[in-house]
């Protein structure tokens, strides 16, 4: 089985069934000790859980790069001026 397909094929439903996830993010996310980072790298960034969280958090930065194996998870990553999207 191919876990780029796998999550391509989930892509819709995976922030729905992905709540352990969304609790270590929220998590992480609060124990990060500055306001302002200049370059975030979020490797797996899927639907992006994290990018949502560190804006919900008031935490900022210059360039966000949202790097993911699936095209399909990375199309319901939010939009940025600020945001790069790469997959492999």
């Amino acid at each position: 089985m191919n876990i780029i397909k796998e999550f391509s094929r989930f892509a819709h439903s995976y922030q729905e069934l992905n709540s352990i996830q969304n609790s270590v993010v929220t998590e992480l996310v609060s124990m990060l000790r500055d306001k302002f980072y200049r370059r975030v790298l979020d490797i797996g960034s899927g639907s992006g859980a994290v990018y949502i969280e560190l804006k919900r958090q008031n935490i900022h930065f210059n360039r966000f790069t949202a790097l993911d194996l699936s095209r399909d998870m990375l199309r319901l990553h939010p939009n940025s001026d600020n945001i790069s999207k790469l997959y492999l």
